[in-house]
Order: C-alpha cells, then structure tokens, then sequence
C-alpha cells in the first residue's frame, strides 16, 4: 500500500466527506475524530483556513503552541489517518497530548497506518527541530502503544492523568534522529 502525508487542502473535499461519515457513525464510538464530525461540507474551505491559521501561529490554539495538521492518504486519495504535529510543549502538553497525536480511521486500522504515519511525522518534527518527540497514550490503548514502542519510544513513566478523566497515561519520548 502506498502511503504519503500531506498538509490538508480543500482538494480533499470528497475524500474528507467519506472519511467523516464513517466516523460519524455512534456506534464507533470515535472520540479523537470529533473535531473532524462536527466540520460539515459547507464549512470545510473555512476548516482547511482554520488548520492552516493554527500552524502559521496566527489561529490559537487551545493550547497554545503552533501545529501542523496532516493526513495521511492511501493511493487512491483516501484519507486513512489524521495527525497533528504540536511544535513546542507546554507543562500540560508534556503531561497528555505531547508533540503528536494520530488516529487512523476504523476501516484502516491494523494495516501499518498508524505506523507509517508516525514514521512520516517523526521526520516532520525533525524539520522543525524537535529532536526529541514526546508522544502519550493510554495505558490500555495496546495498538498505541505497540506503535510507538515499535519505533522505539522509550517508555519515561506511567501515571493517572487529571486531564484524562484519571485514566493510566503512558508517556515516552521518541529520538527523531539527527
């Protein structure tokens, strides 16, 4: 399968369409999609300005550092993954959420999406400078988890997250190479 990461466009109008109606379903149960169901087709140029604001640092983000949203599309122009790149860490940031957060959508889960979509995304880090990147996860997220051990993030502790309704958050940090 051939994978590539790119910056979102409003090009990708149809394909995010598809994508938002197969997490929209409520029996999936999709937390890390949310932001993504509630942009509907008409707003969606308005979506793509927004992204594109938050990583330019003129949009602030909630948590106050720049990111850089990126997709992650299959051969035929499916987006099969969401990410986003943070480009500096905050106190809480440090605690949950790190420099990098992914969800692959349902139907491509289990297939090295996830995968390589950190891979890609470690190396966007390094173009920003992080050398370091620090990725959290559940602790009972076990695909999470194997990704990010399988790209030898080494495990810095365990501990109950305020942030995370108190649930068990893993925390690592990854070496993004020199």
């Amino acid at each position: 399968m051939e994978l590539s990461l790119v910056r979102p466009s409003v090009a990708l109008a149809d394909a995010f369409s598809r994508l938002r109606d197969e997490v929209a379903d409520p029996s999936l149960e999709e937390p890390d999609f949310a932001s993504i169901v509630a942009v509907d087709r008409q707003h969606f140029g308005a979506y793509i300005d927004r992204l594109r604001g938050l990583e330019a640092g003129t949009i602030a983000s909630k948590s106050g550092v720049r990111i850089s949203t990126f997709w992650t599309l299959d051969e035929r122009g499916e987006i099969l993954a969401v990410s986003g790149l943070r480009h500096a860490l905050t106190p809480a940031l440090l605690e949950y959420g790190g420099h990098i957060g992914f969800a692959v959508r349902p139907s491509a889960r289990r297939r090295g999406v996830a995968r390589a979509t950190l891979s890609r995304l470690l190396v966007e880090a390094r173009a920003l400078g992080i050398a370091r990147a620090r990725l959290t996860c559940d602790a009972t997220n076990v695909g999470s988890r194997r990704v990010i051990e399988g790209l030898d993030g080494a495990l810095d502790d365990e501990s109950p997250s305020p942030s995370a309704n108190g649930a068990l958050v893993r925390r690592y940090w990854i070496d993004c190479g020199a």
